[in-house]
């Protein structure tokens, strides 16, 4: 913390009164070493002076090819300031033969954060990715089949085996039950529709087993094929599910 001249000034009164200067750091909050400066200053009678002297400027080490490797190495690579900090003291061959910039240059993460500041590209940058929600063409190309469980509603356990039409959204099928299906009762569930559809998306849950005499049929259901259940489409199937579960708690 920088003292203000009259605080400098007051040190050397406090020594005449008969205060030690181990009480005086104490009482301001500084160092002995600050005190008997200031205190060596009073010594000049006539020419006390506790006002910081002119100092010569400091050349900066963030010149304008500091700056714009560090912009570099931020737009290039999305590095934070740790890596820059790296970057900017020894960078690989490979990288700097590709992006060029400064070497040998030693900067805090402060400082090169006060440049990332400055220049609007501190902090995490969001990437806004738009999914593509539908990859079937038509109806009935593609269907997504999902099991989800328990949901605990009045005391009860409930499972929901909900199907929708990639193409359209249409909810195919949607059932309550209090257990887990196994894979004949799944296949029982597709039987009662009245159309089919080419392939059926599904995860690796119990419910779909392809093994047995249950999950040949399921396979040979007009054509279905099971394959994994990517995190897109248990995006898709979520809002299903959660419409089931707000009607089982209104009911």
């Amino acid at each position: 913390m920088r003292l203000s001249p009259d605080i400098r000034d007051a040190f050397n009164k406090l020594v005449k009164k008969g205060m030690t200067v181990s009480r005086i750091a104490e009482l301001f909050d500084t160092t002995r070493q600050t005190v008997h400066r200031w205190l060596n200053r009073a010594k000049h009678v006539g020419r006390e002076y506790y006002k910081d002297r002119a100092r010569k400027p400091k050349e900066s080490k963030v010149t304008l090819e500091v700056e714009l490797s560090i912009l570099k190495l931020r737009t290039t690579f999305k590095w934070g300031t740790v890596r820059i900090q790296q970057g900017l003291n020894n960078l690989p061959d490979f990288i700097l033969n590709s992006v060029g910039g400064v070497q040998g240059v030693k900067l805090s993460r402060e400082t090169i954060n006060n440049v990332l500041a400055r220049n609007n590209q501190n902090g995490y940058q969001t990437e806004f990715k738009r999914w593509k929600f539908f990859r079937a063409t038509a109806p009935d190309e593609l269907w997504q089949i999902d099991f989800k469980g328990p949901f605990s509603v009045g005391g009860k356990s409930y499972w929901f085996l909900v199907c929708i039409d990639d193409y359209s959204r249409f909810i195919v099928c949607a059932g309550q039950f209090d257990h887990q299906l196994t894979t004949a009762e799944t296949v029982a569930v597709l039987e009662r529709q009245k159309r089919f559809p080419k392939a059926i998306l599904s995860d690796h849950g119990p419910q779909f087993r392809i093994n047995g005499r249950a999950g040949a049929m399921l396979m040979g259901l007009k054509r279905i094929l099971l394959i994994l259940l990517t995190l897109r489409t248990r995006a898709k199937l979520s809002g299903a599910f959660k419409i089931s579960t707000e009607s089982l708690s209104i009911a």
